[in-house]
């Protein structure tokens, strides 16, 4: 298809998918047949997260690996604490429940009528994806690494008889320890790295930065600071559950930081899967994120789109991505300038301008790319004052 035809069909009234049938939980006027498709395009999300508690399970019940260690590392000195600031119940209380509490509640309250459910499936199965992620990571490399916790020798109990003058240095493995090995305490000793409650906390308390961040458009420009101190509280929180690691003398510091880091980013990838940027450039630029992931054919130029915040109404696997319009400019034999995504919208929004609808949007964009060539300052004058994007 060439490009004006593609810009006829993606600017046109006519074209068969309404968007506004799709931004909302499945209105009456949806037709069962896209009921059934967007329904069934969340399947493999939830095969993805039965997926992971399969591995995770599989991983948890298997002995990892034992590194070696030396009985004068005093790392592995540290006493052994029976009671943890925050037990394992705690934390998914604090990491999991409590923010998809969060999000159901402002769904319901504070989404528009038609939005309600949808937010909060959309926010609950983000939050359900970066938890899963995040622990099955963490289990495949605690098993993978077998690092010694800091309280390690106060586990395992060494028989020192087996130590020498002349091997105080020597390396050891697990068979000098004197309790079992088998046991939950001997086989969670060789799992420092990375930290599980980290990156547990990261992922939940980190996605619910984002997804508060998205819903109060925290990256507006506008300077409000107290946007910023609440996006920051859940994340504050998450720092806190880490820093018991290191107080509970379960982890090293690392072993902490680098589960954070697993988390945040398993918090990130989930809630882009779900929910447009929340850059600033994106808010007020790029008309393709506040609208989110168009169904095939949809009109660009819809008056409810997506806001920042706002889940992506449905799946689009397969469709045109928002860079392919300006990747077949040169194909097209439009003079081999290669347009950056701020012009390609502009280019688009002459052509909405110029009568595109009424039969006359061949020569407008044309008008336009020859703009251009007579000047950049002309074409971002002409495209700018004509742009609903700008």
């Amino acid at each position: 298809m060439s490009l004006r035809s593609r810009l006829q069909s993606t600017l046109s009234p006519s074209t068969p998918d309404n968007y506004d049938e799709m931004s909302s939980l499945l209105p009456p006027n949806v037709s069962n047949t896209s009921r059934k498709k967007i329904l069934a395009s969340y399947f493999f999300d939830y095969a993805l997260l039965v997926f992971f508690l399969v591995v995770f399970t599989t991983i948890d019940a298997i002995q990892p690996h034992h590194q070696q260690f030396t009985l004068t590392n005093e790392s592995l000195w540290h006493r052994f604490a029976e009671h943890e600031t925050v037990p394992v119940w705690l934390l998914i209380v604090v990491s999991v429940i409590a923010p998809g509490a969060i999000i159901v509640i402002w769904s319901l309250l504070f989404e528009r009528k038609e939005r309600k459910l949808w937010e909060a499936h959309c926010g609950c199965l983000g939050l359900a994806l970066s938890f899963a992620g995040a622990v099955t990571i963490t289990a495949c490399l605690k098993n993978a690494v077998g690092r010694p916790r800091p309280d390690f020798l106060a586990r395992c109990q060494p028989d020192t008889s087996k130590q020498t003058p002349d091997n105080v240095y020597s390396m050891y493995d697990a068979t000098i320890c004197t309790v079992d090995l088998g046991s939950r305490i001997m086989r969670e000793a060789f799992r420092s790295f990375p930290s599980g409650h980290s990156s547990t906390a990261f992922a939940g308390l980190t996605y619910l930065s984002f997804w508060v961040g998205g819903k109060t458009n925290v990256l507006d420009t506008r300077g409000n600071v107290w946007k910023c101190a609440v996006v920051l509280i859940p994340t504050l929180a998450a720092g806190l559950v880490a820093a018991s690691r290191i107080m509970d003398q379960r982890h090293h510091g690392f072993d902490v930081l680098f589960g954070g880091l697993i988390g945040w980013g398993t918090a990130w990838a989930a809630y882009r899967q779900y929910y447009p940027a929340l850059t600033a450039k994106d808010v007020v630029k790029n008309e393709a994120a506040r609208q989110g992931r168009l169904p095939q054919g949809a009109s660009t130029g819809s008056t409810t789109s997506v806001r920042v915040g706002e889940a992506y109404p449905v799946r689009t696997w397969g469709t045109p991505q928002r860079g392919d319009l300006e990747n077949q400019e040169e194909q097209e034999g439009l003079g081999g300038y290669e347009m950056d995504r701020e012009e390609s919208i502009g280019y688009m929004a002459v052509g909405r301008g110029g009568g595109v609808h009424g039969g006359q949007g061949l020569a407008a964009p044309s008008a336009a790319y020859a703009g251009y060539a007579a000047g950049p300052a002309q074409y971002d004058a002409s495209t700018r004052s004509k742009s609903p994007v700008h």
